[in-house]
């Protein structure tokens, strides 16, 4: 019997051995899924930070860029009132300017007119 109970006792050893090993390559398996999935998490958060960075930067430059747009913008709007009144002012100096002249010319003519009608008369009183 002891050799029955030798060889039950070694069986249940190899058993419990086997379920042992077993047991401990499914552990080494988790363990390796585990490394796996930290490093894929490392990657990831590497990833993640790199493209924050990226879109703060991006965020700044669009900030900057929407910036220089609308006071362009607001430049464009007071450039283009400036060159309205401008133009108003031209227009205003021009129409001043023709009617001066048209005055002028008036008053000649009608000077003239008169120094016609003195010479006339004067040329008709020799007669």
């Amino acid at each position: 019997m002891s050799w029955k109970m030798d060889r039950a006792a070694i069986l249940n050893k190899l058993e419990r051995k086997e379920e042992f090993l077993k047991k401990f390559a499914e552990f080494a398996e988790m363990k390796l899924q585990d490394v796996m999935v930290s490093d894929d998490i490392k990657k990831i958060r590497d990833q993640i930070d790199r493209n924050c960075k990226e879109y703060h930067e991006a965020q700044k430059r669009f900030d900057r860029a929407e910036k220089e747009y609308l006071e362009a913008k607001v430049e464009l709007f007071i450039r283009g009132e400036e060159k309205d009144k401008l133009t108003e002012k031209l227009k205003t100096i021009i129409q001043k300017n023709e009617f001066e002249k048209a005055q002028k010319l008036s008053s000649l003519v009608g000077k003239l007119e008169i120094k016609s009608k003195m010479i006339g008369l004067g040329d008709n009183e020799k007669s």
